[in-house]
């Protein structure tokens, strides 16, 4: 749970906060591997946040896509030069098959890299604004 700027009261056996000027946000584990997060945004402005938000979340999804795009580029330039799939690669060079050469570890970054972005977009995808 994380607070900025304002007050957190508790309220009852739940979770209930109020909050001024503030943003909170609050994870809940629902089973085993899964969390529902729920973030509150409160502000005195009377510019209307939803579709600042939303707007915002597009825009990185935007960005996050051309990341993901240039990623797989990058990843497809190193299969096409030594001859074999990313996979491959990554198992192999894992495994302590592949000697580490300064491609190999930059092709193992641009393997992170892309779980990295492919983990930030599945997240943004998946926000409902009520």
């Amino acid at each position: 749970m994380f607070s900025v700027m304002g007050v957190m009261e508790w309220k009852g056996i739940g979770f209930s906060f109020a909050l001024t000027n503030a943003v909170i946000w609050n994870t809940v584990r629902v089973g085993a591997s899964k969390m529902i997060q729920q973030i509150t945004l409160k502000t005195e402005s009377e510019v209307s946040l939803k579709p600042l938000v939303q707007s915002a979340i597009q825009g990185k999804l935007q960005i996050l896509t051309i990341g993901i795009n240039r990623t797989r580029e990058r990843l497809a330039a190193f299969e096409k030069q030594y001859g074999i799939m990313t996979e491959e690669f990554e198992r192999r060079f894992d495994g302590k098959d592949l000697k580490e050469t300064l491609d190999f570890i930059d092709w193992s970054g641009e393997i992170e890299m892309l779980r990295l972005l492919d983990g930030k977009y599945r997240a943004l995808a998946g926000v409902q604004i009520s």
